[in-house]
Parts: structure tokens; C-alpha cells; sequence
């Protein structure tokens, strides 16, 4: 998206420029640090905006199915595309810092081939150490998602076993349930009633449970405590 590609674009002008020029400026400066510094900054802002904005101006001005196929294209693919409009991006960004230093009455000859193949080489340098960071991003999300689908396709597993095992356990708790209310509902209406009673309470909270993926432990510890009734009814003393 364009909001995106606006934060993108800032983040290598406030992050990555500066970085680079540092570190180019540490490997190449001879007399003044600060001003070896700007242009070093001035010129790798030229080279990354003519990369970045290149880039996206070429895909707009694409057909429609030449631009999906661009949008297509793998990381390093993209980005040794956009190194193809950095050599302009480094001829402006010496002619711009000549014009600079000019202003300030430094003399400055060139720039020459040397300047040239030196900034060539630490974009390129610049350019492969993206592509790799990129790629392990790319790498690591990769496996985060793999292990999301993973964790994913387990608690689908473990859902379809209980309720598999519901679908078994149910049944028979119901059929024995009755079975004994039926035999005791003569001799002990209140103990039927009361189981009865639990037995509703149980099979309301089960079907209460089965729309979500989520319960209280009150609402596990209420579940548990009626069914352990009901088979206290059923087996007396021998439920302890």
C-alpha cells in the first residue's frame, strides 16, 4: 500500500542512510570527518531514492499483466532490479554534493571513474547485506506461520478427540443415569429427584461448554462436581 511504502522509504532515509554513510565514511574519509560524512549521507539519499522511487514508478506506468507478474518477483529479484537505477542515483548524488562544496568554496574535481567503481562497489556490498537480511525475515516468518499452523492443526486434533469422546461418553452416562432413576424413583423420590435434577444440570453445561472454546474453573469444577453426584447415586459408597 502507499502508506506503506512511505514508511518503508523513511526508514531507510532515517535508518539505513546514515548507518551506511557512517560506516563509509569511517572506511574512506582522509581530512574532514563531518563533511565526508554529508555527502556520504548525500549521496546514498540520492542512490536510495532513485532505487526506491524508480522502482515504484516503473511498476505504476506497467500493463496490467506485466504488473502483476513484477509483483511477483522474489526479494532478490526485486532488489537487483532496483539496483539498476542506483548508478543513476550515485551520478546525481556526486554532481549534487560537487555543487554543495562548490557553494562553500571547496575545490572538487570530478567525480572520476574511482569515485564511480567505489561507490559501486559499496552499494552493491549494501545491496547484498539487504537481500540477506531480507531473506532471514522472510525465513523467520516463514517458520512462525508453519508453527502457527502446526499449533493450529494440534488444538483441531485435540477438539475433534473430546468431542469424539463426548459423543461415546454421553450416551451411557445418559441411558445409566435413567436406568437408575427409573429403579429408585419408588423407593427414594427425593434421591431421584435430586439426581434428576443434577443430571439436567450436567448435560446443560455440556452443551453450554460445546460453543466454546474456553471455560472457567468454576465452570469445569461445577461440571465435574454433578457428575461425580450422579455416580455417587449410581455406585453409593464404592465413589470416594
Amino acid at each position: 500500500t502507499y502508506k506503506s511504502r512511505i514508511g518503508n522509504f523513511f526508514r531507510l532515509v532515517l535508518f539505513w542512510c546514515p548507518l551506511v554513510s557512517f560506516i563509509i565514511t569511517i572506511l574512506i574519509y582522509q581530512d574532514n570527518f563531518w563533511i565526508t560524512l554529508f555527502c556520504s549521507y548525500i549521496i546514498s539519499l540520492s542512490c536510495t531514492g532513485f532505487s526506491y522511487f524508480g522502482t515504484h514508478n516503473v511498476q505504476n506506468i506497467l500493463p496490467n499483466s506485466l504488473k502483476r507478474r513484477f509483483q511477483n518477483l522474489s526479494k532478490m529479484q526485486y532488489f537487483l532490479f532496483s539496483s539498476a537505477f542506483f548508478i543513476p542515483g550515485l551520478f546525481f548524488g556526486y554532481h549534487f554534493v560537487k555543487l554543495i562544496l562548490s557553494h562553500w568554496g571547496y575545490t572538487v574535481s570530478g567525480p572520476d571513474w574511482a569515485y564511480y567503481s567505489e561507490g559501486i562497489f559499496y552499494g552493491f556490498l549494501i545491496i547484498s547485506v539487504q537481500i540477506i537480511l531480507s531473506l532471514r525475515n522472510d525465513l523467520r516468518r516463514t517458520k512462525q506461520e508453519s508453527e502457527s499452523q502446526l499449533r493450529q492443526l494440534e488444538n483441531e486434533k485435540l477438539k475433534a478427540q473430546v468431542s469424539a469422546l463426548t459423543a461415546q461418553l454421553n450416551p451411557h452416562l445418559l441411558f445409566n443415569s435413567l436406568n437408575t432413576i427409573a429403579a429408585t424413583i419408588h423407593d427414594e423420590p427425593d434421591r431421584a429427584e435430586s439426581m434428576t435434577v443434577q443430571l439436567s444440570e450436567l448435560y446443560r453445561s455440556i452443551l453450554m461448554g460445546a460453543k466454546q472454546d474456553f471455560h472457567t474453573l468454576d465452570e469445569e469444577l461445577e461440571i465435574v462436581k454433578n457428575y461425580l453426584q450422579i455416580e455417587k447415586h449410581r455406585f453409593g459408597d464404592r465413589i470416594r
